[in-house]
């Protein structure tokens, strides 16, 4: 049985290096549009937790919610929407699966901001009050075939993990005190 799992799994390494994604295809645009896309692909889901996005208002000095519709701030970044898309939808349905079935963990906040530092950097968060990942857990899942889901193949956070990289960007888990996950990607401004 060990021989022909590390035979599977050595089969599967070679199926997902020869289907690798295309690398990014950069173009410059307000970032915000693409969140806000991919936030309002979950207003209606089946397991009825609200997901809203929240943008930092440098003149307030906080974060302001930012509606499903009109005018949004601009964030000008070099990215491919299409991929950033694509990593947001899965750290956004994580969070909505840690956060069902808990009545006080119906909501899943999505962080937008700018950060100064040694680099300018755009920072988003996805925050939700679920069951959260134990330290233990958050040192591993990041590691290809590796899930805490029953159904999980444990390649969601390694493609996520794989667009944020080549975006030059990082990618990072905390705990929500008191109860649940962030997660936190910064992409160079």
């Amino acid at each position: 049985i060990v021989q022909s799992s590390d035979t599977i799994r050595q089969l599967v390494d070679e199926f997902v290096s020869v289907a690798r994604m295309p690398g990014p295809r950069l173009k410059t645009g307000n970032i915000l549009d693409t969140v806000r896309l991919t936030v309002a692909g979950f207003s209606d889901n089946l397991e009825q937790v609200g997901v809203s996005l929240e943008c930092f208002d440098v003149g307030s000095a906080t974060f302001q919610s930012v509606a499903a519709h009109g005018p949004l701030p601009v964030i000008e970044l070099r990215y491919d929407p299409e991929q950033i898309s694509r990593a947001l939808f899965n750290l956004i349905s994580n969070a909505v699966s840690a956060s069902s079935g808990l009545e006080d963990a119906k909501s899943v906040v999505v962080r937008v901001q700018t950060t100064q530092g040694v680099r300018a950097e755009i920072e988003i968060s996805v925050i939700d009050t679920g069951h959260g990942v134990p330290e233990a857990v958050r040192e591993r899942i990041f590691e290809p075939y590796f899930s805490t889901k029953r159904t999980g193949t444990g390649l969601g956070l390694v493609i996520v993990q794989q667009i944020v990289h080549e975006h030059g960007g990082r990618l990072w888990v905390s705990a929500n005190e008191p109860r649940g996950t962030i997660f936190s990607i910064a992409l160079p401004a």
